[in-house]
């Protein structure tokens, strides 16, 4: 039997409030049809922890962007902020762009600060002979 729209909501709502209870936050993974691109975003991170809600926007696995996110919660509930408009680095096995991006600029409606991640050379989206893939992070 096929639940109801309301039914499927309610459960995903309870995923949602269960995690950001247990873990301080819950990612969501956005796909689009024929799309190799991951939409990943936290939900929670702003009222655990007073901080802008984090994004990532690549062709990478939930495995990979639940690391991510999780390392960058546990330096986040220390205290500490993730500063946008600069490279940060040491708090992941590479180093990391962090940009504002508007919560006008996708479908989340919510702040975000994107995760920008350099290529296999290590290269930007906005250094030159960046991989085409990553500079999709800035679209």
């Amino acid at each position: 039997m096929k639940q109801k729209p309301e039914i499927v909501f309610k459960s995903t709502q309870e995923e949602v409030n269960k995690n950001i209870a247990l873990h301080g936050f819950h990612i969501w993974y956005l796909t689009e049809k024929d799309s190799e691109y991951i939409n990943a975003f936290t939900q929670g991170l702003q009222e655990t922890f007073s901080h802008t809600d984090l994004q990532i926007v690549l062709p990478v696995g939930q495995e990979k962007c639940a690391s991510i996110f999780h390392t960058l919660k546990t330096y986040i509930s220390e205290g500490n902020r993730i500063e946008t408009n600069q490279i940060h680095s040491g708090l992941l096995p590479f180093p990391f762009l962090a940009i504002e991006v508007p919560k006008s600029a996708h479908t989340q409606n919510l702040d975000v600060i994107r995760i920008v991640l350099p290529d296999s050379n290590g290269k930007f989206p906005h250094e030159d002979a960046c991989d085409p893939h990553f500079k999709a992070q800035f679209n």
